[in-house]
């Protein structure tokens, strides 16, 4: 996988922003963890986020249950939904979404210190 770490500078803010691979290696309907990163990415027919893997209750890393489609908490059993979203087991809030954007050489670009709301999708084009 190309993975690289640069930083960004944004009105005296340095980022710290994760460049992914490109666009085309997210298919429709995947769920994606880039484990050296703690981020999953998500493509669905709207578009894609990023989700960070940390779970809100006692910070362990969900897995992805492809066939039950939901994010489970190996630590305690906590469920959130596909979107993140909470639904079972003790984590007091959702996962957190980080902010996502496309580089001018199609690569996705994670800004994980930028968390954005819950539904915050990033429009892409499929095909």
């Amino acid at each position: 996988m190309n993975l690289q770490v640069f930083l960004k500078r944004a009105s005296r803010k340095i980022i710290l922003w994760v460049q992914l691979r490109s666009l085309e290696d997210y298919p429709l309907g995947s769920v994606t963890l880039i484990e050296t990163r703690k981020v999953w990415i998500v493509r669905e027919e709207k578009g894609i986020y990023a989700l960070i893997a940390v779970c809100t209750h006692l910070s362990c890393q969900p897995r992805w249950l492809e066939k039950e489609q939901i994010f489970k908490c190996p630590c305690h059993g906590g469920q959130f939904y596909k979107n993140g979203v909470n639904f079972a087991g003790p984590p007091p809030k959702p996962l957190a979404h980080a902010h996502v954007e496309v580089s001018d050489d199609g690569r996705l670009l994670v800004d994980k210190d930028r968390i954005v709301d819950i539904d915050y999708i990033l429009p892409v084009e499929t095909g």
